[in-house]
């Protein structure tokens, strides 16, 4: 190794032609390093040899080691003028920053010796054992040798049914998921998805069979094309057709075979039967639970996802009896009914009140004898008489008796039709239906805030406006969903509104002159006095003191000096009666018909897939075939 600092440089030159004529005419001898070694013979040559040259093997550092004194038991630094603190940390210190200046082959070889020295002293085995090293915190784990082999990961067929249902997901998109199941995770982890959903969804097909029904609907007159006059002023007509139609061959046979399935008794189990219409099909629909309230369990993931499936009483085990697209009238109804059979079973009713009229041979709701459990009419101040079977068949009897005129309907309890329940004449119609608790709820709430939007300020559309500030604010956030033409709360966003009336009572402190505040005062305290009544009896459990709460909301609503519509008199002079006929032991939202409202998006989701026209070929085929695939989900 040459020391360039060393080496003399020439002296300074002006031109090669001057450099020549220099050495030739001079005695004096260059200076520079290269002319030195080239004047060398001999002897000394062979010695500057031996001094530049470097030894054979790797080439030396540029620092030369110098000899330090160690402390034999901590390998610090000793010697004048050095502090020296001799204990075990000094020592760890000292011997990780001796490792850590080595190369990274030393390093990895010094590790491995005193590693399988450690598995040796904890008994562990070096072939894919396992050993707990200290790091001065966290203990961590290390193995040595070839890894074990992993366990393999399996997913039950049943796991990925409650994932389907639990999703709402098609067949066809829970064969892409086992497909990546399959990939990531091995092609053991699943089998027989494919056979196993196939096997599911005929598993009640043996129970329902698709037919042709005779139905009625409106069209106006232009549809009419028999008895068209376009001179006439176009009304409604109705007329007979015939619709495809889901239904099941006996309701009893389905009932005990999803008893059986489900580890039911009939002695134990209570039966809901629900009707409504949406998303272009009516559907007849069931619901099969304990009569008793299940004591809540917490699982842990090591159960499973979702052990406990889903509530007996929740749309997810919803089963339809009858699907078809026809609209809601009675004489479809009557139809129906008829072709079900459903005098077999013990049931309750849980609907709208659009239905429990319709069944109770009623007119609609604005007529005046509109409540279905009694002989009551608006202002709703009395006292009235309990309907039962046996009362309404005599006030359609007097009213047949009559002629049957609608005009004079008011004076028979407004029973215009034969009534579609069965029973004796002295049971309840109370008993026959349940609390239609989430129409109640979404009835009171958007009647108070409609009101307070109309008579609080000078126009209903102002209050709206403020209103609607209020609600997007992002610590509010509810919105009213528009059904036939007018907007309203869904059942959600009405317990949200409830639970946020004390927000709602300090923006309108905040936001409005005092005049302004002082009639809005009696519209905030009955949206909080109705939260209060709702959670003491619109759900599963019950509170004790719901009945004082129900006078004091009574109290206060008729204050306000508004109408008193339908349901506002349901929650006055029935709620309390149909909570203790039923023992007195739930919340009205143990009935709850919201399960029935669920069950139209739900099954839409199912529909869509293979949904085609109604006037296809195989839409009759299809509508089967969604339907008893749905309900083999949710047995």
């Amino acid at each position: 190794m040459i020391d360039y600092t060393t080496l003399s440089p020439p002296r300074p030159q002006h031109s090669m032609q001057t450099r020549s004529s220099d050495l030739e005419t001079s005695d004096q001898q260059c200076v520079c390093s290269v002319c030195l070694v080239g004047r060398m013979h001999g002897g000394e040559y062979n010695h500057h040899k031996v001094i530049v040259s470097e030894p054979p093997g790797r080439p030396r550092l540029a620092e030369e080691s110098v000899p330090v004194q160690v402390c034999s038991l901590c390998h610090s630094q000793v010697g004048r003028g050095i502090q020296h603190q001799c204990d075990r940390v000094s020592k760890r210190n000292n011997l990780e920053e001796l490792l850590r200046n080595t190369s990274d082959k030393s390093k990895e070889r010094v590790l491995s010796s005193q590693l399988k020295e450690v598995f040796e002293v904890q008994g562990a085995s070096t072939k894919g054992g396992t050993v707990t090293l200290a790091t001065g915190g966290t203990p961590v784990q290390a193995t040595l040798g070839k890894l074990q082999k992993k366990p393999d990961i399996k997913f039950s067929n049943e796991a990925l049914n409650r994932l389907q249902t639990s999703i709402g997901s098609s067949d066809r998109k829970m064969n892409i998921v086992a497909h990546f199941l399959r990939a990531e995770c091995g092609r053991s982890s699943v089998v027989k998805v494919q056979e196993e959903m196939m096997e599911r969804n005929k598993k009640l097909a043996r129970h329902f069979e698709s037919k042709m029904l005779k139905q009625k609907k409106y069209v106006t007159d232009s549809e009419d094309k028999e008895n068209c006059d376009s001179k006439k002023k176009k009304k409604k007509v109705v007329v007979e057709v015939e619709k495809p139609a889901v239904v099941v061959k006996s309701v009893e046979d389905l009932v005990s075979h999803v008893m059986l399935e489900r580890n039911l008794s009939p002695e134990n189990s209570e039966i809901q039967i629900g009707i409504d219409d949406g998303q272009q099909l009516l559907k007849i629909m069931m619901t099969i639970k304990e009569k008793d309230k299940p004591e809540p369990k917490k699982f842990k993931y090591s159960d499973g996802f979702r052990p406990q499936q889903f509530k007996l009483s929740g749309v997810k085990r919803l089963l339809i009896l009858f699907a078809s697209p026809t609209c809601e009238r009675y004489d479809n109804l009557e139809t129906i009914l008829q072709d079900l059979d459903l005098k077999a079973l013990e049931f309750g009713f849980s609907c709208d009140l659009k239905l429990v009229l319709i069944l109770c041979g009623k007119q609609c709701a604005s007529s005046k004898h509109c409540c279905p459990f009694c002989s009551g009419s608006a202002p709703w101040t009395g006292k009235y008489q309990s309907l039962t079977i046996g009362s309404l068949w005599a006030n359609y009897n007097k009213y047949v008796a009559n002629g049957s005129k609608l005009k004079s309907a008011m004076k028979f309890g407004n029973v215009v039709n034969v009534p579609l329940l069965t029973g004796p004449n002295d049971r309840w119609i109370l008993d026959i239906f349940n609390f239609p608790e989430l129409h109640v709820l979404t009835g009171i709430t958007g009647k108070i805030v409609k009101e307070f939007e109309r008579k609080v300020f000078t126009c209903a559309e102002d209050g709206k406006n403020f209103m609607d500030r209020w609600m997007v604010q992002p610590s509010v956030n509810v919105s009213r969903t528009v059904y036939h033409g007018s907007a309203s709360f869904k059942g959600n966003m009405a317990k949200k509104l409830l639970k946020l009336s004390n927000n709602l009572s300090k923006f309108v402190d905040n936001e409005l002159d005092e005049e302004t505040v002082a009639k809005a005062t009696p519209f905030m305290s009955a949206l909080f006095q109705f939260n209060l009544v709702v959670e003491a009896c619109f759900g599963q459990d019950l509170d004790p003191c719901y009945p004082q709460l129900i006078n004091d909301f009574m109290v206060t609503y008729r204050a306000l000096g508004i109408t008193i519509p339908l349901k506002v008199h349901l929650l006055e002079s029935h709620l309390q009666e149909f909570l203790v006929r039923r023992g007195d032991v739930h919340g009205a939202g143990f009935w709850s018909e919201q399960a029935m409202e669920a069950c139209h998006y739900d099954l839409q989701e199912e529909w869509e897939d293979v949904m085609v026209e109604e006037t296809h070929p195989k839409y009759m085929d299809k509508l089967k075939g969604t339907v008893v695939r749905y309900n083999g989900k949710h047995i």
